[in-house]
């Protein structure tokens, strides 16, 4: 009927397929095209500007390989790390420097036991962003 909420971003910052990161609008019950509770121009501090994305591996789960996207766009040192679920580092996928541009590069599961990982994308040394992956026998 447009007349219950509709759902806001609680923050540009944060990642909107995760249904954590979503709220119920405070304002204009349920009719689109209005305003939400608040709205940025740009996210935080402009030096901090979100310059990256990575995309979720594919396939996923996967047992042999998967494919790891991630976007710049701007140059950077880029730095993609896979770690055990305790955290701990078990790989390094690449490290080096590049250009803006789209990226892939393969994740193979050889040596890898069954479980869950993750991996993270590290801009400029700072990891910026982690997602995770299974890895099926």
């Amino acid at each position: 009927d447009g007349k219950g909420p509709t759902l806001e971003l609680i923050s540009a910052s944060y990642d909107n397929a995760l249904g954590q990161s979503w709220k119920a609008s405070q304002n204009n019950g349920g009719t689109p095209g209005k305003r939400n509770s608040s709205t940025t121009d740009s996210v935080g501090d402009p030096q901090e500007e979100q310059l990256y994305f990575l995309h979720q591996n594919y396939p996923n789960p996967f047992s042999a390989s998967s494919t790891i996207g991630y976007i710049l766009l701007k140059p950077a040192h880029v730095t993609i790390e896979v770690f055990n679920a305790l955290g701990q580092p078990v790989l390094t996928l690449f490290d080096a420097d590049q250009g803006s541009g789209a990226f892939s590069i393969p994740f193979s599961a050889s040596g890898l036991a069954s479980g869950h990982y993750l991996y993270g994308l590290r801009i400029n040394g700072k990891m910026v962003v982690v997602k995770s992956a299974i890895v099926i026998e």
